[in-house]
């Protein structure tokens, strides 16, 4: 149910003992297995392959000093954006059985003004009401570190909210590739949602487009022209409030550290190859970090709120497995042949957002230096230093 395990040709033991780590509970696990990968066990027949890896909830914690390293590394780049809820997701997911209350107390003691400056109170939303997963998708783009040369892109499920795509790219203004993300989604789910909403950006008149065909021919109330819906973003508040979790848990960090480029006259977002450069560098690095953020959120906890309409529950759960919380997948059959037709209507995404001129540089100085792709920010700062040293004695 984790987007990174869909296609994960595993053993019942191995899928058992991956979504115990994601915490996923007992009941949660048997859904899991039943709904996305047709694997039948009883709660007592989970409980029996945990113990035998001697997985416990309550036992084998890591050491307090594993903890403080783990938290210590994190809040070294994004992470010191975040609480002590998603760290403790962060940790588990790198392994570590941990508690939330040992995260909480790490934070404190390594973070102690992030702390601080998150102790705020969230203001209260107006009703949302959606009958299922899929029912209803909302779009959106994300522009805060479009100064800088990336533009982030995402979708949200309105019921389950789980994140069907985050996706960086060069523009969000070019409705092909857009188009792209929500044929890809679509191929990748196997399904048509009954409705898309976006605002009135010229960017998303090919997913318009695109839904309005594999819906042209059904008679429900959400048929043809109402499957897609433009509205202010007051009416898109599912993906605009998110954007906000997203900026707490990762781009406010990027954010910060390109303006330090900036400052530093290191990177200058005016000169056109300077921007090229940071996407070839970045881009990869971006885009795993994203990766890492949705497949979190997805699979974490939703706690109850007023708001009876959304019920509490892991996104990927409720998505997957709405009968659990009542709901009901308003998914719609898949055309293959419509498939084949709207193909010819996207665009791809250009590789890492360069044009070629500065890719063929780009992978030419790596290769007189001996230098693998960037694994992390420094090493990717590193290698955009060099890239405009050796262009500047051109």
């Amino acid at each position: 149910m984790s987007d990174t395990i869909l296609d994960f040709n595993a053993t019942a033991d191995d899928l058992v003992k991956h979504y115990f780590e994601l915490g996923y509970s007992y009941k949660e696990i048997s859904a899991s297995l039943s709904t996305v990968h047709n694997v039948q066990l009883s709660i007592r027949q989970i409980n029996r392959i945990l113990r035998r890896f001697g997985l416990y909830r309550r036992h084998n914690h890591a050491s307090p000093e594993s903890i403080l390293l783990g938290v210590a590394d994190e809040i070294k780049g994004s992470g010191s954006s975040i609480g002590y809820r998603s760290m403790h997701q962060r940790l588990r997911a790198k392994g570590l059985t941990v508690d939330r209350e040992s995260v909480q107390i790490a934070i404190k003691e390594l973070d102690p003004n992030g702390v601080l400056q998150r102790s705020i109170h969230r203001f209260n939303r107006r009703r949302y009401i959606s009958k299922g997963p899929n029912h209803i998708w909302h779009v959106d783009g994300y522009d805060k570190l479009k100064p800088f040369g990336l533009a982030i892109h995402g979708c949200i499920d309105g019921y389950s909210r789980k994140i069907i795509w985050l996706e960086v790219g060069s523009s969000n203004n070019n409705p092909k590739i857009i188009g792209s993300f929500f044929l890809d989604a679509i191929k990748k789910h196997k399904l048509v949602p009954r409705c898309v909403r976006a605002d009135r950006g010229s960017e998303n008149v090919a997913i318009g487009g695109l839904q309005r065909f594999f819906r042209r021919f059904h008679d429900d109330g959400l048929a043809n022209d109402l499957s897609f819906r433009y509205g202010p973003s007051t009416r898109n508040q599912r993906i605009e409030s998110w954007w906000s979790i997203l900026r707490k848990s990762c781009t406010s960090w990027w954010i910060n550290f390109f303006k330090d480029l900036c400052d530093e006259t290191v990177f200058d977002p005016s000169i056109w190859y300077h921007v090229q450069f940071l996407r070839f560098c970045f881009m990869s690095i971006v885009q795993t970090e994203l990766d890492q953020t949705k497949n979190l959120w997805n699979n974490h906890y939703i706690r109850k709120t007023r708001n009876a309409e959304s019920p509490p529950g892991r996104p990927n759960v409720l998505y997957f497995t709405p009968l659990l919380s009542g709901g009901e997948d308003c998914k719609l059959p898949l055309n293959n042949l419509d498939l084949l037709v709207a193909e010819q209507m996207v665009e791809e995404p250009i590789f890492l957002g360069c044009c070629p001129e500065i890719l063929e540089f780009s992978t030419l100085v790596m290769q007189e230096y001996d230098i693998d792709i960037p694994k992390d920010f420094m090493q990717a700062k590193d290698l955009l230093l060099l890239l405009l040293r050796e262009i500047n004695q051109i």
